[in-house]
């Protein structure tokens, strides 16, 4: 039996939208398992809200990355 491949998501949310993570999940599962998750962003940052949403039921890890830059 061949070994299931480990996959690691790295998510840049402050330039994906949270609307896409079911079908991007969906997708990874029939390459392999997702064993990391990780939604890095600023999130202090308002323009995450809909990522907040999303992170615990899909179990994925927020990783705050400060915005060091306007724009």
């Amino acid at each position: 039996m061949p070994e299931a491949k480990r996959i690691a998501l790295l998510i840049d949310c402050d330039n994906v939208s949270h609307s896409a993570i079911e079908g991007v999940l969906e997708e990874l599962a029939k390459h392999g398992t997702v064993n990391v998750r990780h939604a890095h962003g600023d999130w202090n940052s308002p323009s995450l809200g809909g990522w907040a949403e999303k992170l615990h039921p899909h179990a994925i890890r927020p990783m705050q990355q400060f915005a060091y830059t306007k724009g």
